[in-house]
């Protein structure tokens, strides 16, 4: 295997060029299952990016089930029947989807959480959102790690509409879709203040069909939501 052999080709955000580097190296096969991965500080410096934005890239790879992070023993390539996303999950990274697809992607699982949220949501579920958006809407911007914040609590939101559906696999499905937004997540902060309020709006609106109990506003809920995001990703 050959990292060293993607420098100088970096395109995109850094956490996008890691990503990238990954998916080169195993469309050619220069990367195999078990195979064990550097670790970040010799990725960072084979890449030329950040500990940081390797870190990223990996919780990235991780969640798609491409790399399996053994804390302790170190990082390796899945064989993908191991991982916990299904292999078509574990192919998509390889497909290179466009921007419309992934848009589509999302916007279709998206549908699909509302619409069973809805349906099987209790109070508790309402209440952990509920919080979740009072936690992001009150975020401290002297905060030396509110990027880190922001990130944990933009996930953790869409983590408990998937919980709130009470189906284990939509609720995996959709993890792995807003994991694969991360570096579009990032984007969308620089766009806005240091508190970013519009990703606030954003949230609250694709709340407001499961906390109404109200199938007719899931459409108008997807298409706004969407608006912002697009919006601010520039995408």
């Amino acid at each position: 295997m050959s990292f060293s052999s993607i420098e100088g080709k970096q395109k995109g955000t850094a956490v996008e060029f890691v990503i990238n580097a990954f998916k080169e190296l195993l469309e050619k096969r220069e990367l195999k299952p078990g195979d064990r991965i550097p670790n970040e500080t010799e990725l960072s410096q084979i890449l030329s990016v950040s500990r940081g934005s390797v870190r990223e890239a990996l919780k990235i790879l991780s969640a798609f089930g491409v790399v399996d992070i053994q804390r302790g023993n170190g990082s390796f390539i899945s064989d993908g029947q191991s991982s916990n996303i299904e292999p078509v999950l574990f192919n998509f990274l390889l497909m290179n989807p466009s921007i419309k697809e992934v848009r589509d992607f999302r916007e279709c699982i998206e549908r699909n959480v509302l619409f069973l949220g809805i349906k099987y949501a209790d109070d508790g579920d309402i209440a952990k959102v509920k919080e979740n958006l009072k936690k992001f809407e009150t975020l401290n911007p002297e905060d030396e790690n509110i990027q880190k914040k922001k990130l944990d609590l933009d996930l953790e939101f869409h983590s408990l509409l998937g919980k709130a559906t009470h189906n284990g696999f939509i609720e995996k499905i959709y993890s792995f879709a807003m994991n694969y937004f991360i570096p579009i997540m990032l984007k969308t902060y620089e766009n806005q203040a240091i508190v970013p309020k519009d990703s606030a709006k954003a949230h609250e609106i694709l709340f407001e069909p499961i906390l109404k109990k109200d199938t007719s506003l899931i459409e108008n809920a997807i298409e706004k939501s969407n608006d912002i995001w697009q919006y601010l990703s520039g995408n």
